[in-house]
């Protein structure tokens, strides 16, 4: 009985002994990273703004003599030649003896709104039509300065509305506006058939010529105190690198600074690492370490 006694109480120390082993050896072992490289990336980037159409051509009619607006000839959205008559406004009051007065058009155009009505009595300057040169109409933006340098002259694009229509960069402001940061850009309608009119809200689809960056899945990023840092090795042990980043690109991230392409950062580790913590390298796949 007391030979087996003795080899259980063996057996128990050696069972504490083993258990206190491997926890020794489980809180001294190095935590493993795997390490990727950065490189550059050739990216396309779809750029959008909000858009209006706007006519550089176009006149306000407004009335040269008070009466009635007698007779109406031409209706909203019909064209218009240079010179023809729109409406005639006639004086009743029998003092005046003139003929009813002709309203023309001083361009050629579409009639793009009316202010009054047939019938309308009419005060000498009051508003009474507007004509709009379609042939002139533009898709007016303002773009932020930061996106200027990636628009090009004559370059394609899409004005979306209702419907995806292709236009062309036929203008742009090379200083910005100090007060909102934009510069003027102008579209225009590639297919000579459109017809559109002013006041026509949407936004226009750009995409940028394509751009060599470097970027970053935005889970191998860390973010404190409101900046952003990349986890490096040196000298064994791993060191938080802030980072100066740019646009997101889905679910990366651009860095403009801190990182070259080459570099190594880690991508993943197997368990908590604190900043200057020693690691090793590991040798399994990305995929087998928990983030």
């Amino acid at each position: 009985m007391d030979v087996i006694k003795g080899i259980k109480k063996i057996q128990k120390v050696l069972f504490i002994f083993l258990i206190f082993s491997e926890f020794s050896t489980a809180m001294t072992k190095k935590p493993e990273v795997v390490v990727e490289l950065a490189q550059l990336k050739e990216v396309e980037k779809m750029i959008t703004f909000p858009a209006m159409t706007k006519s550089q051509k176009q006149s306000v009619i407004l009335a040269e003599n008070s009466g009635i607006l007698k007779k109406t000839i031409k209706q909203l959205g019909q064209e218009i030649k240079r010179n023809e008559v729109i409406a005639w406004i006639e004086n009743p009051d029998p003092i005046y003896q003139y003929k009813p007065f002709a309203v023309r058009s001083p361009i050629a155009g579409r009639l793009t709104k009316v202010q009054v009505l047939e019938g309308s009595s009419i005060e000498k300057g009051m508003t009474l039509f507007t004509v709009t040169d379609p042939k002139s109409v533009v898709i007016e933006v303002q773009v932020p300065a930061k996106d200027v340098s990636s628009l090009k002259i004559g370059s394609k694009a899409f004005f979306i509305t209702d419907g995806k229509r292709e236009v062309k960069l036929v203008g742009l402001s090379p200083s910005p506006d100090l007060g909102t940061l934009t510069s003027q850009a102008l579209f225009e309608f590639t297919d000579k058939k459109e017809k559109p009119t002013s006041g026509i809200q949407g936004y226009i689809e750009y995409m940028a010529s394509a751009k060599k960056m470097i970027l970053l899945p935005e889970s191998n990023l860390l973010r404190k105190n409101g900046k952003v840092f990349i986890r490096k090795i040196y000298e064994g042990k791993m060191k938080l690198v802030e980072l100066k980043v740019g646009d997101r690109y889905e679910d990366q991230l651009e860095v403009v600074n801190g990182i070259a392409s080459g570099e190594e950062y880690i991508s993943r580790t197997s368990q908590h690492v604190k900043d200057g913590e020693e690691v090793i390298r590991s040798s399994v796949k990305n995929h087998e370490i928990p983030n």
